[in-house]
């Protein structure tokens, strides 16, 4: 585990690390933890508390981890948000087309066959706009008063990022060319507006 980092750390400090590993093995198999400890700045915090234990280290790392797991709350907050507004919308839309079917009853003559091609492109094109109405932007979609109110505070880019990854289900890279900005920049901005959230949602706690 974290052996990635090997030639990070020194000599005594993989000792430490193995010493803690092996004393926690219960802690380490939580996926939370585990993923806290994958970035190599939290990582270094357990380190320096390891190397030197003192209220200040502790506290560091303490805060490093609420700040984490605020963060992992509201990405998963996000995401479930949208996926269950996913799974309702593409329900309701079975719905309407076991109501509504599309039925052409006996043989179509060529210009019969020419006005159902019409009527289904006008249908297809309605259908789009019809979906397109329908999509509720990112902050109309979320129920927690704080975090709505944090995502209010955003900027238009950071808002248009979210929109993009967590609303339209795009990746950074694809949102970022779709705004016609950087990846990097991209990142930087999705970090940016998180950190944003997390301040958001740690508020009157």
């Amino acid at each position: 585990m974290f052996k990635e980092y090997n030639n990070y750390f020194s000599i005594e400090d993989q000792r430490l690390l193995l010493q803690f590993i092996k004393g926690h093995q219960e802690l380490l198999e939580n996926p939370l933890v585990i993923s806290f400890l994958e970035k190599r700045e939290n990582l270094t915090l357990l380190v320096q508390h390891l190397r030197s234990p003192s209220k200040q280290n502790k506290q560091a790392l303490d805060e490093a981890f609420r700040e984490y797991y605020t963060g992992v709350k509201i990405l998963n907050y996000l995401s479930k948000t949208l996926y269950w507004e996913a799974v309702n919308f593409d329900k309701k839309k079975r719905k309407e087309n076991i109501r509504f079917p599309l039925v052409v009853d006996g043989a179509a003559s060529e210009e019969d066959s020419g006005y159902e091609e019409s009527l289904v492109s006008e249908e297809e094109s309605v259908e789009n706009q019809i979906i397109e109405s329908s999509r509720s932007f990112l902050i109309d979609r979320i129920g927690d008063i704080r975090l709505k109110t944090a995502f209010s505070s955003l900027t238009q880019r950071q808002k248009q990022l979210l929109e993009g990854v967590y609303g339209d289900n795009l990746t950074i890279t694809e949102t970022a060319d779709k705004l016609g900005i950087t990846q990097q920049g991209a990142s930087k901005i999705h970090k940016l507006a998180i950190e944003r959230l997390k301040k958001g949602m740690s508020k009157d706690k």
